[in-house]
This record gives C-alpha cells, sequence and structure tokens, in this order.
C-alpha cells in the first residue's frame, strides 16, 4: 500500500549442501487476508510485492487445520505475513540446488527455540522462493508454525514447587532525576513473568544510571546550634527545643536548606502520687512600661493522680518587669524625621526600627543614645539591613546563572555579573547593606567559578579586583563600621580575594607572574613549581609602568627566602598525590586597616595590610619571613607585629595577635618583623595620651631633625 513502509532486514538461508546464502529484501510488502467461502478451513494470503512491473506477483495457499491463537503467542502477527524476494539475476552467482516438489523453493530451515522457556509455546521454520528471471512462481507456505511443550512446567501449574526460570518484560521508561540540581540518579525497573520470583529471571529488576540536570545554587550556610531550652515539664518525660541561625538571611539572599528548629525528649524525675502540671502558658503583659510592674503566668493541672491528689506546687506565677527607671524629658529623643523618614518617639538605649527608603528593601534602624551630659539625641540610622534595588536585581540573575545546567554558561554569566556589580559600585550611590550583599555576590561567583572550573578572562579578573578596591574606598569607611554591626563583611572579602587568587594562579603557567594596582590594593600573583622555587620572593617589586603615586612611593617590604617553599609532599602525601605548583600571592591594602574593627583604645593599627597567601602552604623549620611596614602615623609608641587570625569567625579586634611574630629593634620609624608563618600582617601602636601632642609630633619630628643635622 502506498505511502506505508517496512524496515529492510537481512536474513540467511541455508541450502541443502550446506552453503548460505544471502537474502536482502530491498522493496516494502503489504498483505491482504481473504476468508475463503470453500468447505474447510483456509486462509488465502495475496502478497503483492510492490517492484516495478513487470515483476510478478506470487501467492501462497496455507492450509490452516487449527484456529490460529489470539493470545499467549509472540508470533501471532507475523504467522500472517509472507515477505517477498526480488528475484536474483541470472548473472549474479548462486549455487544450484535439487529440489523435491516445489523446484522453485529452497528447503526449510531448522525450527525456531520455542517461544516460552515452560508449558506450551511455538516454534516457526521458513524457507525462500529462489525465482528465476522469467517468472517460476512458488507454491505452498514459505513459513510454519507448530506447538512446542517443554518439559518443564510452569508456577501455578498443579503439583509444581521450586522456582522456574521465566521471561523479563519490556523496561519501563527512566524515571525523573532524584534531585534538581547537582548530581543525582534515574531508575527503571521491568518485571518478570511466569517465574517464581525476579531471581528466577537472572540479572538485575532495577537499573540506576548518574543524572545532573544543573548546577546548584550557592546557598547560605547555617551557625552552630544554640543550646537546648528547659524541659517543658519539671517531672516525667516531656520535650525540649534548640534553634540555629541562617548566616545570610538577615542580609536577604538565599535561604539555608534544612530546619531551623529540632526537638527531642527530656526526661525528669517522676512526677509524685499528686497530678501532673501542664505546660506554662505565656507571660501576660507587663503591667507597667518603666518603674518596675509585674505580669503573671498560669498552668492547669492535669488529672489528680494516683492517690487521688491534686498536683503539687502553684498554679501562678509572678515575676517583676520593666524595672527600669522612667526616663526623664531630657533623657527622651523626640519624634523626627529624617531622610523621608518618620522615626517615632523613644527614651535613651532603645533601637526604633522602619522601612528602607522605597529604593531598597528591608529594615533600618535607629537608636537614641545619651551624650556625656546626660541629655539624649538620636544617632545616625543604620542601613545595614537595607538592600538596594538594583543589587537585589543582580542577585536574582546570578541566581538565574546558577541555575543552568552547562558550567561554562555559569562561568560565563558570572563574568557579566562582576562587570555589573563594578558599574553599580561606581555611581557611588549605595547603603551599607549593598556593601554586604556584594560581599555575598563576590562569594558565589568565586565558588562558581571554581565549582566549574572556569577562569575568567583577564579583563574581568582586572574588574572583580577594580570591585574589590571600590569596597574598600575610604569613602565608605563609616558604611563598613555600620556594616560591621551585623556581620563581619570586611574580613569575609579578605578570604574571598585570596580564594579569587588561586583560582586564577592555578590557570597561569609555570614561572609566569602578574601586577594590579588600583586605588586601594596591590596584588601580585606567581606560579612557582614545588620542585625548585626559581628565586626569593621580593613585594612589592618597584619600577614597573603604569603604577598608582601611592603604591610606587610605598615603603613596604616582603622578602622570604625560597628555602622556605620546601617540597610538602616529602613528608605528608605520596609522589602521585603531590601538588606540582605553589601558587604565590601578595596584596597590600591602602586601606583595610581602618575598615576592620579598631581594636581597644588607645591601640591603633599603624600601618598598611600585607597579607601572603601560599597554596600549598609551606611550614618553615624557622622564623624565616621578614616583613617591614611603614607608619601612617607620628607620635605613637610601642609599635608590635601582629597577625591575623582566620580561625575567630566574629572577625574582631580580637582577631589581632603577636604569635608567631617577633618585633626587630629597628633604628628607623619602620617597623621590621621577623614571622614563621605565612599570614596577613600589620604593626598595632598605642596612640599618645595628649590629643594634641599625637596631631603635632609630625611637625616635631621635623624641627628635631632640622636641628640635629643643621
Amino acid at each position: 500500500m502506498q505511502g506505508q513502509e517496512a524496515t529492510s532486514s537481512s536474513s540467511t538461508i541455508p541450502h541443502s549442501h550446506g552453503s548460505m546464502h544471502q537474502y536482502r529484501p530491498t522493496q516494502s510488502w503489504s498483505r491482504l487476508l481473504f476468508p475463503v467461502p470453500a468447505a474447510g478451513s483456509q486462509l488465502v494470503l495475496l502478497l503483492r510485492a510492490m517492484v516495478p512491473a513487470p515483476v510478478p506477483v506470487h501467492t501462497a495457499m496455507v492450509p490452516c487445520s487449527s484456529p490460529i491463537p489470539h493470545s499467549h503467542d509472540p508470533y501471532d502477527d507475523d504467522d500472517l505475513k509472507v515477505k517477498t524476494q526480488r528475484p536474483r539475476s541470472a548473472d549474479q552467482p548462486g549455487v544450484f540446488q535439487a529440489q523435491t516438489g516445489d523446484p522453485a523453493a529452497e528447503e526449510w530451515s531448522q525450527w525456531s527455540v520455542c517461544s516460552l522457556t515452560c508449558g506450551q509455546g511455538w516454534q516457526v521454520r521458513t524457507r525462500s522462493c529462489v525465482s528465476s528471471p522469467y517468472g517460476t512462481l512458488c507454491s505452498g507456505a514459505l513459513r510454519e508454525t507448530r506447538m512446542c511443550n517443554n518439559t518443564a512446567s510452569c508456577p501455578g501449574d498443579p503439583g509444581i514447587s521450586g522456582s522456574v526460570h521465566g521471561l523479563w518484560e519490556e523496561w519501563s521508561s527512566w524515571s525523573l532525576c532524584s534531585v534538581t540540581c547537582g548530581r543525582g540518579s534515574r531508575t527503571r525497573t521491568r518485571k518478570c513473568v511466569n517465574g517464581s520470583a525476579a531471581m528466577a529471571c537472572g540479572y538485575p529488576e532495577t537499573q540506576t544510571k548518574l543524572c545532573n540536570i544543573a548546577v546548584c545554587p550557592v546557598e547560605g550556610q547555617w551557625l552552630e546550634w544554640g543550646p537546648w531550652l528547659k524541659c517543658s515539664v519539671t517531672c516525667n518525660t516531656g520535650s525540649q527545643q534548640r534553634q540555629r541561625r541562617c548566616s545570610a538571611s538577615v542580609h536577604g539572599w538565599a535561604e539555608c536548606n534544612g530546619d531551623h528548629q529540632e526537638s527531642r525528649e527530656c526526661t525528669n524525675p517522676s512526677c509524685s502520687g499528686g497530678g501532673n502540671w501542664g505546660n506554662w502558658n505565656h507571660w501576660n503583659l507587663c503591667s507597667k512600661t518603666c518603674d518596675s510592674g509585674w505580669q503573671r503566668r498560669f498552668r492547669m493541672c492535669e488529672g489528680t493522680g494516683d492517690q487521688g491528689y491534686p498536683c503539687e506546687g502553684s498554679g501562678e506565677e509572678v515575676r517583676a518587669c520593666n524595672e527600669k527607671k522612667c526616663p526623664a524629658p531630657h533623657e527622651i529623643c523626640n519624634e523626627d524625621n529624617l531622610l523621608s523618614m518618620s522615626w517615632k518617639r523613644a527614651s535613651a538605649g532603645e533601637t526604633v526600627y522602619n522601612k528602607c527608603p522605597t529604593n531598597a528593601t528591608g529594615s533600618a534602624s535607629r537608636r537614641c543614645m545619651l551624650d556625656n551630659n546626660g541629655v539624649a539625641f538620636w544617632g545616625p540610622p543604620s542601613f545595614a539591613r537595607c538592600v538596594s534595588l538594583d543589587y537585589r536585581y543582580l542577585h536574582l540573575s546570578l541566581r538565574e546563572h546558577l541555575a543552568k545546567g552547562q558550567r561554562t554558561l555559569a562561568g560565563e554569566g558570572m563574568s557579566q555579573i562582576v562587570r555589573t556589580l563594578l558599574e553599580l559600585l561606581q555611581r557611588g550611590s549605595y547603603y551599607s547593606g549593598d556593601l554586604l550583599f556584594s560581599t555575598e555576590i563576590l562569594r558565589n561567583v568565586t565558588d562558581t567559578f571554581k565549582r566549574a572550573t572556569y577562569v575568567p578572562a583577564p579583563d574581568d579578573v582586572q574588574k572583580l579586583f577594580q570591585v574589590v578596591s571600590l569596597m574598600l574606598d575610604m569613602d565608605n569607611v563609616e558604611k563598613w563600621e555600620d556594616a560591621h554591626q551585623v556581620a563581619p563583611g570586611a574580613a569575609l572579602l579578605m578570604r574571598i580575594l585570596e580564594d579569587f587568587i588561586h583560582l586564577i594562579g592555578e590557570a597561569q603557567k609555570p614561572f609566569q607572574s602578574f601586577l594590579v594596582v588600583t586605588n586601594n590594593l596591590m596584588i601580585t600573583v606567581q606560579r612557582e613549581p614545588v620542585s625548585a622555587v626559581s628565586s626569593d620572593i621580593n613585594f612589592p617589586v618597584k619600577g614597573r609602568r603604569g603604577m598608582k603615586d601611592w603604591a610606587r612611593t610605598s615603603e613596604d617590604k616582603l622578602f622570604i627566602p625560597k628555602e622556605v617553599f620546601i617540597n610538602p609532599a616529602e613528608e605528608t602525601e605520596t609522589e602521585s598525590d603531590a601538588p606540582m605548583y605553589y601558587v604565590i600571592g601578595a596584596i597590600l591594602y591602602r586601606t583595610l586597616g581602618t575598615i576592620l574593627p579598631a581594636p581597644n583604645a588607645p591601640a591603633v593599627i599603624n600601618s598598611k595590610i600585607l597579607t601572603v597567601t601560599v597554596r600549598p602552604e609551606p611550614q618553615p623549620s624557622k622564623p624565616m619571613v621578614v616583613v617591614e611596614l611603614s607608619p601612617l602615623f607620628n607620635g605613637t609608641s610601642d609599635p608590635q607585629c601582629i597577625v591575623w587570625d582566620y580561625g575567630n569567625p566574629e572577625a574582631g579586634a580580637e582577631n589581632w595577635g603577636t604569635e608567631g611574630c617577633q618585633t626587630l629593634a629597628s633604628t628607623t620609624v619602620h617597623t621590621k618583623c621577623l614571622c614563621s608563618r605565612i599570614s596577613t600582617y600589620a604593626v598595632l601602636a598605642q596612640q599618645a595620651k595628649d590629643p594634641l601632642l599625637f596631631l603635632l609630633m609630625p611637625q616635631l619630628l621635623d624641627c628635631c631633625a632640622h636641628k640635629m643635622f643643621a
């Protein structure tokens, strides 16, 4: 029939003398089934070969001695099909064989294997019609089917026990991936039929394969669990809860996965013979807002106990509240309007919350404080929890890039995020919360680059360093001071910058180095083989063109002898696991010392901050790292070399310590340090007690020097 095709296949037909002849049908075929009204059950199979004229049409008469089975026969459809062959050319080589009965038909093939391994099945054999170019026709069937009855009995037959091998059905479709991002798995199953169990068919009943739909977004991080609360009952078994906080939720970015609260049973001594107390209800409102009020709460007695006694103790509890003294009129901040925001009346020590301006989301706060004379005044508003809409939209775009399944696309998307972030910061109009939000965006960008093994283009690398430099500008000192009331953003920015340096350093060629100088950063990165570091490390390298004035005139120095870089694989790792190269980075921060949380007065950070990062980290056997830092202020005393401790998550003034670094005696105003560890270095000094002397000290030093050398 026109428009209907059947796929071609090839089969090999054995000849009577043992040779094989390859048969390849080349044309489509169709079939027509006609009932014959004559006596006896017969089927006429009319096969019309779809070949160009004048190829003859072949017909075959198939006697039907028994009804055609309607079920449990995998060959039902094939029994009614008779396939034609294209007549073989007289010029084609062939094997002549003597025929008995029908001279144009080859011998029958061997009976096929029984269709079932147990019970009654079917066998099939076939033969081919070898027609001549002159149109000789074959008579008789080209395919025969017969029943076969295996000796093995199928399960469920009377008197059968034990397992019997069965047959597998077709595999089901593959299931959906078990996860929506990251690495998961898909499964499919099949059933064993005619067998006593799945094991009767052999091989697995379930197949599993890995799947990876998309890169998972970087989520927030859970902080440590808080302490367990008190048990809900004072006797017998009750419950208690504890909570944990998501470090990112206060800034508005991705929430943490998992529960923020968990419960467990708590067991107390058995209750007495009386009844059991129920849980306390909530405390009532305080009777006063100040000058000592009182509040109470209640609990109910459940049952009367085994001896019929009521619950022991009281069902009411009273406590004092709001014991603070009511503020005097001069200790109250009156209602105020600032930045198109209305701040309600509050007493000294209270914090008032308000919605952020219309171009941002989150909440702003303002505290009522007392001055040295005991008069209340409003402090500056805090916008540490305000995020501008432009930064919020940028974060949404970041999450869309993270959802892309291909790592390269995700990496390219992160480069676009960096470019957009640089444009936003260059506008100069943003909140302190935007600085924290930008820090989190940079963390996501760096982590995505690392997971996707994507190295950004040199221009995008330069832009990321410019983003960090703009965030550390001196104009943002007050914003960082406000932001640090919520999170240690500047310390996190230090770690992100170090991770990014090692990311791009791993992609450098051996012995290659590059230098980047911005308004607030000077960075150098180089890659050296572990087996032999080429030379000592000196930083900064002077004399390069294009350097900023502050970097060219800087008197800060770093010296690391090449003996520090011993092979870390000699003692701790096998040769196959040993790293091949060191990535050595050095960062000189121009303004970070004034941005990090300040130490307790009168101490002050009196130098630029110098960070050295090496991976894998070497372990010098003795102090060999030499750091020389110039002072920022004159008139200070007792300079000490200090290093930054990354282990403290709070990232405050207590992160500075003197362990691992000693201060050397020096005849110059510079402070020289000899250190035994790779870290972040600075100089801690004491301010002059007299502020006027502190301000005049540079002029006094110049005067003394002039008289000494006059």
